[in-house]
């Protein structure tokens, strides 16, 4: 998994993570220490986003164009388990292009 999200962010491609902070089958610790092996360089720490006022997640980014996303409430299936936070997480990735 390393490999290639390098190989994409060596290609330009903006590169999205996010996991459900309930995740259970890949959990937000196992995320962090794969971010860790990346060794990448945190632009922006963690910092709250919402949904129509109620928090929605936490979200950091990364140099290379990576951005790490949490999903309050969700589990691993975050589109069933959070819709409108879904809908949100995936449309600020398309209106920060």
């Amino acid at each position: 998994m390393i490999p290639i999200l390098h190989e994409l962010m060596s290609e330009g491609v903006r590169v999205w993570v996010y996991n459900g902070d309930l995740d259970l089958a890949v959990p937000f610790s196992s995320t962090m220490d794969v971010l860790k092996k990346m060794n990448l360089t945190i632009v922006k720490e963690w910092r709250p986003w919402f949904t129509g006022g109620q928090l929605g997640g936490f979200t950091q980014d990364y140099q290379g164009n990576f951005t790490y996303a949490t999903v309050k409430g969700a589990g691993h299936d975050v589109p069933k388990d959070q819709p409108i936070h879904a809908l949100n997480l995936f449309s600020l990735y398309q209106l920060s292009s």
